[in-house]
């Protein structure tokens, strides 16, 4: 279906709610907190500048062993690296005063100050509490003890020490064998998940991702603060019962829910942050751009015999009489800005006799470094537990989120800003004195340069607004037959809303000029799954049984609508 739009920017609007009749709701969610901050006074004479330092060393087991894949982290940071197949690492730390902590499946973490000495060995023991510690295994639970498999944990306070707006920011360099590619700085994008690398080439490499035992869509726009802990499972013995979903992995996911012990708990939690662009790439400048320019005109005859019009810089818009260019544009500096973000989290969690109780509240606003991107998200959960009767318990768990965002383009070949501030020549201006925004078509000179939008122009103008709304729960009962024997069942869905609506003017030269562009877009999906399943777990003395036997239905369904 397609239908004819104007493409003015009030006309989108008007004619999304012709169409479909939407509605746009706006609220607010106002709460006080009251923070206390400390002030003190450092003299000149106590400030030193800090140097980064390259640490080096390797890292081995008791025996001698050299350990692939120990992650090692700069303490409270997100810097850090893992040893190679020899244990061998390289990290860059901040300072000498920095604290690297070493940590791998089934070993004590270590913790060493680094100092003077820049070569840092380590020999790691084995936890002999880690593999009484019991971890979720498909449908059920096992002693790290007993397992056969792969499997990397974690926590939720690991996940968000840093400022993560998902929870796979999170959990880059936490597990061996994972891989997390962080291929863009916008606040919408979703990195990279890799387990244990690469398992098919025409399909999708995505892990599965399981949250409180419910398939989740969209990970990336959980909220990283309702996530208690999460494990990894690898390899195949562990994927196995997921099927062919696994192939790629399983990421199991528990949110957070009522208290642990009885009372009530209050909880605020903040953070805010600076981002900025980290290093800029060296480019010409307006006269090394006019130099090479002419070099190239010199020089054309040596290599072709075809015929090219004499250089010039005559362009007075341009450059002034002696043919000096007028404007020294840094187009990095011009399309990036500096981004402050903050995130906050509200929590009320109980817990009486027979029942828990848990709520958690989150904003987050999230800038990113080029000009006009954004993502805003508000979050709500409950989380309700209860055992009524001795043979039974029951629960329910329901999340809603909603994320507005400002998407920058950044796939393909075309004029997109993260490619033009790198190609786009400095010798032309943001806007020209008439307010007028510039482009590489805009020159007498007979340069032969690709037409392209300036980024500025193509970041301030252009719209691609992205709502996205979920709505995500699941509920049980469980019911304690015999001592070690419980049979669960349990129902939970995922439901998404995405709409979509994209605008760019008239004068983007080379994207929507003359005629300018606009669409709309509505995908809706509907993910259930019911389970039933048994399970006996029984201790033999050094010995121990755990079985499961089940059933599970699950359907997916979906609708699409585009408008251009």
């Amino acid at each position: 279906m397609k239908t004819q739009i104007q493409p003015e920017k009030a006309s989108v609007l008007k004619e999304r709610h012709r169409l479909f009749g939407w509605q746009e709701k706006k609220f607010c969610i106002l709460f006080f907190c009251l923070i206390i901050f400390g002030f003190g006074y450092a003299s000149p004479e106590s400030v030193t500048l800090v140097q980064q330092q390259v640490v080096t060393g390797t890292v081995t087991d008791i025996n001698n062993m050299t350990l692939p894949g120990v992650t090692i982290r700069e303490k409270g940071t997100n810097n850090g690296t893992q040893t190679d197949f020899d244990g061998n690492y390289s990290l860059e730390v901040s300072s000498t005063d920095a604290v690297l902590q070493f940590s791998y499946v089934g070993m004590e973490t270590i913790e060493r100050s680094i100092g003077e000495n820049l070569v840092v060995d380590i020999v790691m023991e084995q936890d002999a509490a880690a593999l009484d510690e019991v971890v979720l295994v498909g449908y059920g639970t096992q002693q790290k003890s007993d397992l056969t498999g792969s499997i990397g944990t974690v926590s939720g306070e690991d996940l968000t020490r840093g400022p993560v707006s998902n929870p796979l920011q999170g959990l880059q360099g936490r597990v061996a064998g994972v891989k997390v590619a962080l291929n863009s700085g916008s606040p919408s994008s979703s990195p990279r998940v890799l387990i244990r690398g690469i398992g098919t080439v025409n399909s999708s490499s995505d892990p599965l991702y399981v949250v409180d035992g419910v398939v989740m869509e969209s990970i990336q726009f959980l909220n990283p603060n309702d996530i208690e802990n999460m494990e990894v499972l690898k390899d195949a013995s562990s994927t196995a019962i997921y099927g062919a979903r696994g192939a790629n992995g399983v990421v199991l996911i528990s949110t957070k829910r009522g208290a642990r012990s009885e009372g009530t708990t209050i909880g605020y939690e903040a953070f805010v942050s600076v981002g900025v662009l980290p290093k800029k790439l060296d480019l010409l400048n307006s006269s090394e751009f006019m130099e090479v320019l002419e070099r190239g005109f010199d020089n054309h005859s040596q290599y072709s015999d075809s015929s090219i019009p004499t250089f010039t810089a005559d362009d007075p818009n341009l450059f002034d009489e002696n043919g000096n260019p007028l404007y020294d544009t840094d187009w990095q500096e011009e399309a990036t800005r500096t981004a402050v973000s903050h995130n906050h989290q509200l929590s009320f969690r109980s817990r009486g006799e027979n029942s828990s109780f848990g709520a958690f509240l989150n904003y987050a606003d999230m800038q990113g470094i080029m000009l006009n991107s954004f993502q805003e998200r508000i979050s709500g959960k409950i989380a309700y537990d209860a055992d009524p009767k001795e043979w039974l318990s029951v629960g329910v768990n329901l999340l809603v989120n909603t994320t507005t965002e400002n998407e920058i383009e950044e796939g393909g070949g075309g004029n997109v800003p993260r490619r033009t501030i790198i190609e786009m020549p400095a010798i032309f201006p943001v806007r020209f004195p008439d307010g007028t925004w510039s482009n590489t078509g805009m020159i007498s000179d007979p340069y032969g340069l690709e037409t392209m939008a300036n980024p500025v122009h193509v970041l301030e103008t252009q719209e691609r607004e992205r709502d996205r709304t979920k709505i995500f729960g699941n509920l049980f009962t469980e019911f304690h037959i015999l001592p070690n024997l419980d049979l669960r069942t349990q129902i939970g869905f995922d439901r998404n809303v995405f709409n979509e609506q994209n605008y760019s003017p008239t004068d983007l030269a080379n994207i929507s000029s003359p005629n300018g562009f606009a669409s709309l877009g509505n995908s809706r999906s509907l993910y259930w799954q019911q389970e039933n399943y048994l399970t006996y777990n029984n201790d033999f003395g050094d010995h121990s049984i755990n079985a499961v036997a089940g059933l599970s239905w699950q359907q997916r369904t979906s609708k699409n609508l585009a408008l251009f």
